[in-house]
This record gives C-alpha cells, sequence and structure tokens, in this order.
C-alpha cells in the first residue's frame, strides 16, 4: 500500500503467514511474519504489507487489516487465505 496517502485498488489480496524459528545461544524462538500480496486490476502484484505478528491469530490479523485500511486499502472483493489459523 502507498504510504503516501494515495488509493490501491486491489480486489483480491491474499494473506499469507509464514512461520519460522530462530535458534540464538541455545534459545529456540518462533518467527510469524504476516504477508499481504495484492493484484491490481492490472495483473500487477504489489506487497501490501509484510509484519512481525506474534502469531498466526485473529488479534495479529486484526492488526495488519486496521493498518492497511489506514493507509486506504479498500474494502476487498475477496480475500484468498491458507486456512492459516486467526483467519
Amino acid at each position: 500500500m502507498p504510504r503516501s496517502g494515495t488509493s490501491l485498488e486491489i480486489p483480491s489480496p491474499t494473506f499469507t503467514p509464514t512461520a519460522s524459528t530462530k535458534r540464538s545461544e541455545g534459545i529456540i524462538e518462533k518467527l510469524c511474519v504476516l504477508v499481504v500480496i495484492g493484484v491490481d486490476d492490472q495483473g500487477r502484484k504489489h506487497l501490501l504489507t509484510l509484519e512481525n505478528g506474534t502469531r498466526e491469530s485473529t488479534q495479529s490479523w486484526r492488526e495488519v487489516l486496521i493498518d492497511l485500511k489506514s493507509r486506504g486499502m479498500n474494502e476487498p472483493l475477496l480475500a484468498i487465505g491458507d486456512g492459516a489459523l486467526g483467519f
């Protein structure tokens, strides 16, 4: 999403969590990145957001959606997810 206040029409964004683990000094930490990719009416892909999530939770996705809306994302016609928790 453009941060300049301009609007971008994305009819069907794709919501994808990416989970991974990180090992540091013998401590294993779970990581979750929430990714939203949109395709405009010309077929061009746009990375709308890449957010650090505490986990694949309803609250994490809610915060991502609130941020996208505040940056001008219109209500999508179709939202596509991968069946992960919280979406």
